[in-house]
């Protein structure tokens, strides 16, 4: 049986350093929140977004995937928080994170850790460029979840903990994909720099 795969667009933020919330600016023509979309839909079975309690109604006039908002009792937690509710509320066997403000991330990015993933026993794949691990480009098995809700209620709250605590899969990707691919937006400058 196809293990079930569900794309996961993180977008708790309050988009503070950005003025106004980033996953509904327009780059391009489209919100940024569509760019993460189409980087993880080729691959998945299900997307969910997992939204800010502001955005939550926006979300929900604009488009007809499931708006999660963070699970009692972790709300506002972060990251970490945001994919521990996806797996409470959409059940599937494997989760591809992206957060919302990262545009230039693509579909060959998640191909390729997907490709990992399913050729490795570990419990996700997490792409390391320059040494350093992108947590929120990544995918994590639903076997995570009881030590993501410990970890969220020791107040452990950096996703990078989960490498520390898990068996996951190191993808080496310099020189495999552009820089940018990786470019998290957080003004309007880094979407200028990037663009």
């Amino acid at each position: 049986m196809k293990e079930k795969r569900i794309g996961v667009i993180l977008s708790g933020g309050l988009s503070r350093r950005f003025g106004h919330p980033k996953a509904f600016f327009h780059y391009q023509g489209k919100p940024m929140y569509q760019w993460a979309l189409e980087a993880v839909r080729p691959h998945a079975d299900e997307v969910v977004i997992i939204s800010h309690p502001t955005l939550t109604e926006r979300f929900k006039a604009e488009t007809d995937l499931p708006i999660y908002e963070d699970v009692e009792p972790f709300q506002g937690l972060g990251p970490l928080a945001g994919i521990y509710t996806a797996m409470k509320k959409a059940e599937g066997a494997w989760y591809l994170i992206t957060p919302c403000d990262t545009p230039f991330s693509t579909s060959a990015l998640y191909s390729f850790l997907w490709e990992k993933c399913y050729s490795s026993e570990k419990d996700g794949v997490v792409p390391v460029r320059s040494g350093k691990p992108e947590m929120l480009l990544a995918i994590y098995s639903r076997r995570l979840m009881p030590l993501l809700e410990t970890l969220l209620s020791d107040g452990a709250l950096k996703v990078s903990n989960i490498l520390e605590k898990a068996e996951i899969e190191i993808a080496q990707v310099d020189g495999l994909f552009s820089e940018k691919t990786f470019a998290n937006i957080n003004t309007p400058n880094d979407l200028n720099a990037n663009g």
